[in-house]
């Protein structure tokens, strides 16, 4: 089998002209190589890749038989699928761009040896009908002509290829993969999970193997929040207490709250925005329970405790309610900390700092975390607040938080989750 064919060659669709559009492999090539982002792979220098040439040929360009394994269309047929009516250059211009890099990503997303296999069983098949003297079985399922229409996922996937090539990185320079502003369209398109049976076009076949070959090319490399030592928490903790004063002013006040936040997200393992559930009534009604406990004489954390001794304990009760993930709907949650932890995190004094705030603030019920005028708190503030401080540690205490750690590896959205979870391991 030598060369690609569109699967409605020398059909005639709806009235139009029999297509006639077949190529050489090599020769369906990407009209926009300069234009569509191709991630560069590097070395452990941050040399090119030996292999980047070979691997940007091939994600480039198709290969024989290709529309064998991956179902095909020329770009001309995918206009009168899209559009209804013929393609028409230049107007087309960009929408045939879009189309073929699309058919090359989907060709892409099955491996060229997989191709190269099956291409030598239609062949083998071929022969052996023809030694039978009996038509292929092959041709009892024939690939085309195509109906009309898109049932594979195409308008969607050039949507996709046109804001790769005109959005902006926030990791590298070009876009990379996954296409967050398509990726709404996808759900709502998909209407059903993967698993049941739906029409959905981006459910097909073909819009999978689209979207691993659009991977492959783009590249997909994430800057995950690390975690930090438990005593830099403790540490940074230690200094909004000191620059929060007296918190008769409302910069004052800010600080109390962001500091509250910092020891409820790390003491109850919570991402950054779930912190921002605190419901403030539920919370302060429960606030006195665990205040008179007491922790046991030589308690470290070999010691097995009796159940008296775990009844005893000191501990503050927060009350969450919101929607967290893997859950549907808003529901409450309530989770027991330790009053004072061993790593020294002070949770029920910054819990009562908080309470304190929000009455000054005449808030009594409602979300505890919020602006002066009810507003919820702007979470990029945060971020920029917590990275604020770690670089002050940075300068104040390098053997806590080396001066060459970036920084901005590091944010309340997941840092403090991971923190916890990083000490509970440890524990």
């Amino acid at each position: 089998m030598q060369g690609i064919f569109c699967a409605n060659f020398a059909s005639s669709r709806d009235g139009w002209p029999p297509c006639k559009n077949a190529w050489h492999g090599e020769c369906y090539e990407c009209l926009g190589k300069n234009v569509f982002p191709m991630a560069k792979l590097t070395d452990d220098n941050d040399d090119d890749w030996v292999g980047q040439a070979k691997r940007e040929k091939r994600l480039n360009s198709a290969c024989d038989g290709a529309h064998s394994v991956v179902p095909f269309q020329c770009d001309e047929c995918w206009i009168r699928n899209l559009t209804g009516r013929s393609m028409s250059l230049p107007h087309d211009t960009n929408l045939r761009m879009c189309i073929r890099r699309a058919s090359l990503d989907a060709f892409a997303g099955k491996a060229k040896s997989t191709i190269a296999s099956h291409v030598v069983g239609v062949n083998r098949a071929v022969k052996l009908s023809v030694s039978l003297g009996k038509p292929p079985s092959l041709s009892q399922t024939p690939r085309g002509p195509m109906e009309i229409g898109d049932p594979l996922g195409m308008s969607l996937a050039v949507e996709m290829e046109q804001y790769s090539i005109t959005a902006k990185g926030r990791i590298a320079k070009q876009i990379q993969f996954v296409v967050h502003c398509t990726k709404l369209n996808k759900t709502v398109l998909e209407g059903t999970a993967r698993v049941r049976s739906t029409s959905a076009p981006a459910q097909s076949v073909w819009f999978s193997d689209f979207l691993i070959g659009l991977q492959d090319r783009m590249g997909y490399d994430t800057r995950a929040q690390l975690s930090l030592p438990i005593k830099v928490v403790v540490y940074m903790l230690d200094l909004i207490k000191v620059d929060a004063g007296q918190h008769t002013t409302i910069h004052e006040r800010t600080l109390l709250k962001f500091g509250a936040h910092i020891a409820i997200l790390t003491a109850a393992s919570l991402r950054g925005h779930e912190g921002f559930f605190l419901d403030l009534a539920a919370t302060r009604n429960l606030l006195p329970k665990g205040k008179a406990g007491v922790v046991p004489e030589k308690f470290n954390s070999n010691k097995v405790l009796s159940e008296e001794d775990i009844e005893n304990l000191p501990y503050v009760t927060i009350c969450l309610l919101g929607k967290f993930k893997g859950e549907t709907g808003e529901r409450y949650h309530s989770i027991v900390l330790a009053s004072e932890t061993m790593s020294g995190l002070e949770v029920r004094w910054w819990i009562e700092q908080l309470l304190e705030v929000c009455e000054l603030e005449d808030m009594t019920s409602g979300y505890a975390f919020t602006e002066p005028d009810g507003s919820p708190p702007d979470t990029t503030e945060y971020n920029a607040l917590f990275r604020q401080y770690l670089r002050r540690i940075q300068l104040d205490s390098p053997k806590q938080f080396a001066p060459e750690e970036d920084v901005t590896r590091y944010g309340i959205n997941r840092t403090l989750r991971k923190t916890a979870v990083s000490r509970a391991g440890r524990a």
